[in-house]
């Protein structure tokens, strides 16, 4: 279920709303025109692109004939949570805000996970301050898998 090949992920994502579909038919349905996601940003060396994301809605609005549940769309953000965890940011989040649909517009959100403040368990055998150095290219920034595992890999070997 990656975002790098979206469009063929997203029969994946409509073969699971088609599973709910018949556990959830008498759940009230509305109209959805279009998705607007706050927060989103672009990665494009991990194919998660603006056009992607898109089409995936494009695809879902179209499959189910623009008449969403409210399963439908936890289906639909736990699917792009998924894709940018296989994606190797496993602490970004799609959520659906509080809200009203109006003119046929569901919000979503994107959380993205961020390393905060670096802290250590004093060690006597270990340079806190060494420690701490390793991850400090990533403070304040999006927490990437691949990153991460790069410093603590640099860190088990000196």
């Amino acid at each position: 279920m990656l975002l790098v090949s979206l469009s063929a992920s997203a029969l994946s994502l409509q073969s699971e709303m088609n599973a709910l579909k018949s556990s959830d038919q008498d759940s009230q349905r509305f109209q959805v025109n279009r998705f607007v996601i706050k927060g989103f940003k672009a990665y494009p060396e991990k194919n998660i692109t603006l056009e992607n994301l898109n089409n995936i809605f494009h695809q879902i609005l179209q499959y189910n004939q623009h008449k969403l549940t409210l399963n439908d769309i936890y289906t639909l953000t736990d699917y792009l949570t998924t894709a940018y965890s296989e994606a190797g940011l496993s602490f970004n989040q799609v959520i659906i805000p509080p809200q009203e649909i109006v003119n046929q517009t569901v919000r979503l959100e994107v959380i993205e996970g961020v390393l905060g403040d670096i802290s250590t368990v004093p060690h006597a055998s270990v340079d806190q301050q060494f420690l701490a150095g390793a991850y400090q290219p990533y403070y304040k920034k999006t927490i990437d898998k691949q990153n991460i595992e790069e410093a603590t890999l640099l860190l088990n070997e000196t």
